[in-house]
């Protein structure tokens, strides 16, 4: 069915969950959900031709509201896209900006809201600004991580243990500190300055301008 019909029975819009609304939610892991292009992976235009399947206006549709997006980002994968390396990009495998701002703009005939999964209490360690903060000690950047001293012979700086097993905390020999990492080995976690100092999160909300919440 062309996107330009998908959704034209639907009489008016849903409920808006930022007007204190109520409504179904449904969650996309887009490696999965959809394949467009036929190479056996899901992506944002996969999305798109099966907005009908999540709501357009009757009955025979699921009805949803929103869609919660699992992450988008441009990430190695080692981490089911959570290991983000740039929060500003789309990771190709799912498509482009374009294929993003077509699906919010598809979504929103449909009376379908979006929602991104917006994960910065860690990135991967080949984000720019991981990589920014363990080029030095003195580094801007620094404290947007959790970095410790080592103890006496070079061992962690404590007992801490990761889900994965073994220490929780990574050794960096370039300046001779461990960091932390989340869940993955590769996935430091963000420090206390990083809230505030994580320009990267206002800018990518700025390129997703059409979003209507994040989680």
């Amino acid at each position: 069915m062309a996107a330009e019909t998908l959704c034209a029975k639907r009489p008016s819009p849903g409920a808006n969950p930022r007007g204190g609304g109520t409504g179904a939610v449904y969650h996309v892991y887009p490696h999965s959900f959809a394949d467009a292009n036929g190479d056996g992976i899901g992506n944002l235009r996969g999305i798109v031709e099966r907005l009908d399947y999540l709501n357009d206006g009757t009955p025979e549709s699921l009805g949803v509201s929103a869609i919660w997006l699992s992450p988008i980002y441009l990430s190695p994968g080692r981490d089911a896209g959570y290991d983000i390396a740039d929060h500003t990009a789309v990771e190709p495998t799912f498509g482009d900006l374009d294929d993003f701002n077509l699906l919010v703009a598809e979504a929103r005939r449909c009376r379908i809201h979006i929602v991104l999964d917006l994960v910065i209490n860690h990135t991967s360690d080949l984000h720019q600004w991981f990589g920014q903060a363990r080029a030095s000690r003195d580094s801007a950047k620094r404290d947007w991580y959790v970095w410790r001293d080592p103890a006496s012979g070079r061992r962690p700086p404590h007992n801490w243990r990761s889900f994965s097993g073994g220490s929780a905390w990574e050794y960096d020999d370039e300046t001779d500190q461990f960091y932390l990492p989340s869940c993955a080995r590769t996935t430091p976690v963000g420090g206390t300055l990083a809230p505030v100092g994580m320009e990267g999160a206002p800018s990518v909300e700025r390129r997703r301008s059409g979003r209507d919440g994040q989680r």
